[in-house]
């Protein structure tokens, strides 16, 4: 009926409205003229029927015949019964429509409605459902904004295509959300995030990937369950491939350990976050889509747009749905690059403890904070020297100023937390070597943490008041 009202008198809404079989003869005015052009309705009899599906009519069938009455009225079970069933197979196409658009909606009310954009980070998400099948997916991906500008980015996605997915996808992510804003790193989080899986008591299993930046320094750490790290593309067009440990899945064992990959992002460097829906039944995105994407990393969208088309525009029905988070490393703000500044230490420069001293004077100067000089020197040298010696590793050197404090933290590869000790060791004579105890008493604050494969120290000390004063 071509969406006319039941209000229009027509053929076919009469037929509708009575919802029972209409004849109408070759000189009917109501159906004189409905024959294109070459063709003729003259001496046609139109049959017209509701397509009922139980005792509902969804729509009307129109016939011609250029027959005698008599044969059209012979026909007329026959007719009616094609007309019942094709009433059914339209009222099961638009439920099934109705429901896949439903379970679409639904799915994208789990995920984030907006993206945080914070300061040297752009990013953008996709997502498409599966095109075969109507119930829910349980692929999601987040951005999450961290204290001091840090952000965490996360993808995963729940085995299953069902209710039961969708639910526990929904805990996950609140789970993940909480984990990373606690400020653990992407092993503890996933590491906690797997107990929560467990914890469930359901027969499903997740893999999920998670990463963490700092955009004010571009340093970056990684880690996965069972799902494939993302692409990336440096700004100067290489993809230098991303070999993380996959790890085991959540939900699985209870005693897995997450390995944590350190990165150092160039500015420009974008990353692309993707469920195994978009690679498809190999694992793998489709090289020549990815190149192609890629052509034009400078618009973002484009970029998505041409990623997630390649996964719609497949020949074979997709079973499964796709997930895509692109993320984008701008570079430091103005701001952190007034405010922020880091050093490299190669394992084996014997003077990196004294040059380190002289650049953080040079940093503190330029700050106009001079007066803190002395302590931040002897905390500064106490703790590289440590990672130095005790770590046999390069240590990478970050100073931050805060309004009301200078933090300084100091990363080795040295897996073993630093504890004070009150006496010191042999090894401990080396230069600026005294442990940690005096980084606990003139230190307002200190502490450390696991960090990839190592270990980050650090300590703060308050702006002199004078300076606070003038601030």
């Amino acid at each position: 009926m071509n969406g006319s009202l039941l209000a229009q008198r027509r053929p076919e809404t009469d037929a509708v409205d009575r919802q029972r079989l209409i004849l109408y003869g070759p000189r009917d005015t109501q159906t004189a003229g409905r024959l294109p052009e070459p063709l003729s309705d003259q001496g046609c009899f139109w049959l017209v029927l509701p397509l009922l599906a139980g005792r509902r009519a969804v729509g009307a069938l129109s016939m011609a015949f250029g027959v005698e009455r008599r044969d059209v009225v012979a026909e007329q079970g026959t007719l009616t019964a094609l007309a019942t069933a094709v009433g059914q197979a339209v009222e099961r196409t638009k439920m099934h429509d109705f429901q896949h658009a439903l379970a679409d909606d639904l799915q994208h009310a789990l995920l984030p409605p907006v993206l945080p954009q914070p300061a040297g980070v752009v990013s953008t998400s996709r997502y498409t459902s599966a095109t075969s099948g109507i119930e829910l997916g349980g692929d999601w991906y987040d951005l999450i904004k961290l204290p001091e500008g840090r952000v965490m980015m996360v993808i995963g996605d729940v085995q299953g295509h069902n209710t039961a997915a969708a639910v526990v996808m929904g805990e996950l992510r609140s789970g993940v959300r909480a984990y990373a804003t606690e400020g653990h790193d992407p092993g503890v989080v996933l590491a906690r995030a797997n107990q929560l899986m467990i914890g469930l008591e359901t027969d499903l299993f997740a893999t999920c990937c998670c990463a963490w930046l700092d955009p004010d320094t571009g340093r970056a750490q990684m880690a996965t369950a069972g799902h494939p790290p993302p692409l990336m593309r440096t700004a100067d067009g290489r993809m230098p491939p991303v070999s993380l440990d996959a790890g085991m899945p959540l939900g699985i064992d209870p005693e897995a350990t997450f390995e944590v990959m350190d990165l150092q992002l160039e500015p420009g460097t974008l990353l692309a976050f993707y469920t195994d829906g978009l690679a498809g039944l190999g694992g793998d995105i489709n090289p020549k889509v990815v190149s192609a994407a890629f052509d034009d990393p400078g618009n973002l969208e484009s970029v998505g747009d041409r990623l997630i088309r390649g996964f719609s525009e497949s020949p074979r029905p997709c079973p499964d749905d796709a997930a895509l988070l692109l993320v984008v490393y701008e570079g430091p703000s103005a701001e952190a690059q007034h405010n922020v500044r880091q050093l490299r230490i190669h394992r084996r420069d014997l003077h990196g403890a004294q040059r380190t001293r002289r650049l953080l004077r040079e940093w503190l100067a330029g700050w106009e904070l001079s007066a803190m000089a002395d302590d931040e020197e002897l905390l500064v040298s106490e703790v590289v020297t440590n990672g130095l010696v005790h770590g046999d590793s390069d240590v990478y050197v970050y100073v931050h100023k805060y309004p009301e404090r200078i933090r300084v933290e100091v990363r080795d590869s040295d897996p073993h937390l630093a504890k004070t000790v009150t006496v010191p060791r042999d090894e401990d004579q080396a230069e600026g070597g005294r442990g940690l105890v005096i980084v606990s008493a003139l230190a307002s604050a200190w502490g450390n943490s696991p960090s990839g494969r190592g270990k980050t120290v650090w300590f703060e000390l308050p702006m002199p008041d004078t300076h606070a004063a003038d601030a």
